[in-house]
């Protein structure tokens, strides 16, 4: 028989086998099971997923980011409304959303041998999408959200740190500036600003104060498209002597080749005068980290590189006030405890328990040992 699918409201192929007498039972049998199913459709003038997504994504459009306007009208449009878009909303279940997050986790990208399982990071991307717009419709319905307690896959933690240290950093610079120096100024810029790649790639000559000694960060760019800053701040961050001299270099180099481009004033432009993608740097940066026998990071690992070596030599606020995090949980996010610093740990606690106690030779760390001699001497 046809009747009205509950969450779509659509007509629908129902199949059900009853036991009946007689032909006229059968037909009263199925008249009762039509209307149960068209009673449990509900009244047809509710939303559909589809329809309150577009006017969601209407009043959110002003106060969203360019980049960000393109990522929600992208999962909305490719991974959400063709599949749960003609679903009413009242209608949409926990276990829909997480069908539908299961779905997305069982995605491959490319083809053939290159075809790779989507990654868990992509999933949350879309499931934080879905639950943004699954909160706000439903709290303008008054009615439950769905997606309220349906949890994120799980990420694995990483093997590896995404930083250097100081003297890893040290030779990937020098292996740069010798084997890669097209690539020095840039990658340097990123070390010593802890800026995102967007903000770098889209840095202007006009930005760089030599007056004040500092580097103005305002805008950056998400795939081609210039915007403001993440966090929407500005951050300013001094040059040091050693990035003034870099940038000079690089725009002498610059002003040498004269290429078409120069008028339009980026910095770091790529070859073609456009804004760089950071896939540009990928390739030079994981060369120059084997070359120098460090740990192979990406361009996005420069900011974590700062973040850990501030640590070191400030405060957590100066820090922040330069890589533009807002909290202090995302400043810890971005760091990792060194070998030197576990092994200084250490000394320090084997100090407490046994005055003599001297931390082994070649941990590089000479503090535990010299403050239990001072305390044995006492």
């Amino acid at each position: 028989m046809k009747a009205l699918d509950p969450k779509t409201g659509r007509t629908k192929d129902v199949i059900r086998i009853v036991e009946a007498k007689s032909a006229a039972e059968a037909s009263a049998k199925r008249d009762d099971l039509r209307r149960t199913e068209e009673a449990s459709s509900g009244a047809r003038t509710r939303e559909r997923l589809g329809d309150a997504a577009t006017s969601w994504m209407r009043s959110k459009l002003p106060a969203l980011r360019a980049s960000t306007r393109r990522t929600y009208a992208d999962v909305i449009d490719l991974h959400i409304v063709p599949r749960l878009g003609d679903y009413y909303v009242d209608a949409i279940t926990p276990d829909d959303v997480v069908e539908l997050r299961d779905e997305w986790s069982a995605q491959t990208v490319g083809e053939g041998e290159s075809a790779r399982p989507i990654s868990p990071t992509t999933v949350n991307g879309r499931l934080r999408v879905l639950r943004q717009l699954l909160a706000d419709i439903t709290h303008d319905l008054g009615i439950r959200d769905p997606a309220a307690r349906v949890p994120a896959v799980r990420v694995p933690k990483p093997k590896k740190r995404k930083g250097l240290e100081a003297h890893e950093l040290r030779k990937v610079l020098e292996v740069l500036r010798r084997d890669y120096p097209q690539w020095y100024a840039i990658t340097l810029t990123l070390a010593l600003t802890a800026q995102r790649w967007g903000a770098v790639a889209a840095l202007e000559w006009s930005q760089i104060n030599d007056a004040r000694g500092a580097i103005l960060f305002d805008r950056a760019h998400v795939r081609g498209i210039v915007d403001e800053q993440k966090t929407g701040a500005e951050v300013e961050v001094p040059i040091v002597e050693i990035l003034r001299t870099a940038l000079a270099e690089h725009r002498r180099a610059q002003l040498e080749e004269q290429a078409p481009w120069l008028g339009r004033g980026l910095v770091f432009p790529s070859t073609t005068g456009t804004l760089m993608q950071p896939s540009s740097l990928r390739k030079p940066l994981a060369a120059a980290c084997t070359k120098a026998g460090v740990p192979v990071i990406s361009p996005h690992g420069l900011r974590y590189t700062f973040n850990h070596l501030a640590k070191k030599v400030t405060t957590g606020d100066v820090a922040r006030s330069i890589t533009g995090h807002v909290t202090e949980e995302m400043t810890t996010h971005y760091d990792w405890i060194g070998d030197r610093e576990k092994q200084r740990a250490v000394a320090k606690v084997a100090a407490l328990v046994h005055p003599t106690s001297r931390v082994a030779r070649g941990s590089g760390s000479s503090g535990g040992s010299g403050r239990g001699r001072k305390n044995s001497a006492r």
